[in-house]
Formats: C-alpha cells, structure tokens, sequence
C-alpha cells in the first residue's frame, strides 16, 4: 500500500518514475511542481484555457490576460478556497482566511502600507513602528487599535495579530521563493544573467535612493517578473 503522494521523491526519484508504466499525462500532472517544469508546454498543446480534473478537483489553468483580469474583476463569482488558508491563522483570522463578506474591511486597513509612494520610507518606517509596537505591548495599550464593536470598522485583536503573522509569513514567502527561483534561473540562462548584469553595471547611483535606483532597475524587475 502506498503512502504519501505518488510524486513523492524516493532517494532523489519519483515514485511514479521507478514503476514500469507509461502513466502519460497522469504522471507529468501528478508531480509537485509540474507546472514549473511544465512551462507553459500544456498550454500551447490544449489553448490558454484548459481543465485539468483529478480525482481530487476539477482546477482550471488560465494563461489568457483578459481571462484574467475579468476573473480579478468578478470576484464574487470567483471565490477563493479559504479552507486552504486556514493554516495561516495561527493567531487569528487574517485577510487570506477572511470571508468575501469580511475580506474589504481587512483590505481597507492592510492597503494602507502597500503603496509605492512610500517605498523610500518603509526602512526607517518599520524600526520607528517597531519601536512604537514594542512601546505599546510594554504599556498593553494594544487594545487601543482593537475593533470598534459598534462600528465594525476596525480589527479585534486575534484578527490583528492574525494579520501580522499572515503579513509576515507572505513577505518571507514570496521573496525567499522568488530570489531563490531567480538565482536558479539567472545561473541555468546565462544570456539573461548576462543581461541583468549590463544593466546593474550601467545603472546611475547618485542619492542611492529608491526614487533614483529602483526607476532605472527595468531588466531586474523584467526577471524577476
């Protein structure tokens, strides 16, 4: 009997790679991952719309950007599977478990730090917080930016230490990934690494700022993207 996932590694290979069947799209669809190594060839062999359906779910893969955006637009009618998040709410509920009925008064007070306008700020920006934070638990005046109870405009407490958590677990999330993905790709495509590289050689650093240096960073933000 079979335990754990048939794409599970076994001595650095797959299970299903050790057994002498020709699984066909089973196999390449039944790995974790496969959509990395897959890169975009499923799309160009079944359109930019395709169904995969497993015993599991039925998973729709989109590749076309109007698609796309009108499923961004149509929210209500695309619900994200909060059930998958609840993992994040080791503290509390936070905006990537809130309900749609409850998710635009999480985003209202999460968007306000999300804005490119203050990038430059967001270094000297997070030690004063910080400060302030530490301050506020020393004094327990946390309560101080807890829920209006009449209002519901606000956060309850758990649902700000929720936020916290989920905020921090998605920055180190997605930025350890990317740079590691990067680095990877920059090293197996030379011809890009060496193109990002002319461009951080010919970048103009004068403030060294982020006003003046991130605005030049054009082929960085492309491969990063």
């Amino acid at each position: 009997m079979f335990s754990g996932h048939l794409s599970s590694l076994t001595n650095g290979h797959y299970l299903l790679d050790q057994l002498p069947v020709n699984w066909g799209a089973f196999g390449i669809y039944s790995r974790r991952g496969w959509l990395f190594k897959d890169n975009g060839d499923s799309h160009r062999l079944y359109g930019p719309i395709w169904v995969l359906v497993t015993p599991v779910g039925i998973y729709v893969q989109v590749a076309d950007p109007d698609a796309i955006s009108e499923i961004f637009q149509r929210r209500t009618d695309f619900i994200r599977p909060i059930e998958m998040y609840k993992v994040l709410e080791v503290y509390g509920p936070c905006i990537s478990t809130a309900t749609w009925a409850e998710w635009p008064r999480h985003r209202k007070i999460l968007a306000t730090p999300f804005n490119e306008k203050i990038m430059s700020f967001v270094w000297d920006e997070r030690v004063e917080q910080t400060r302030q934070l530490l301050d506020a638990w020393a004094d327990d005046q946390i309560v101080s930016v807890a829920k209006d109870i009449v209002s519901s405009k606000g956060l309850m407490i758990e649902e700000i230490f929720g936020n916290i958590f989920a905020i921090n677990f998605a920055g180190h999330d997605t930025t350890a990934n990317t740079l590691c993905f990067a680095t990877y790709l920059l090293a197996a495509h030379p011809e890009v690494q060496d193109w990002v590289s002319e461009e951080l050689q010919s970048v103009e650093v004068t403030s060294g700022n982020y006003g003046d240096v991130f605005s030049q960073l054009i082929c960085c933000k492309a491969a990063l993207l």
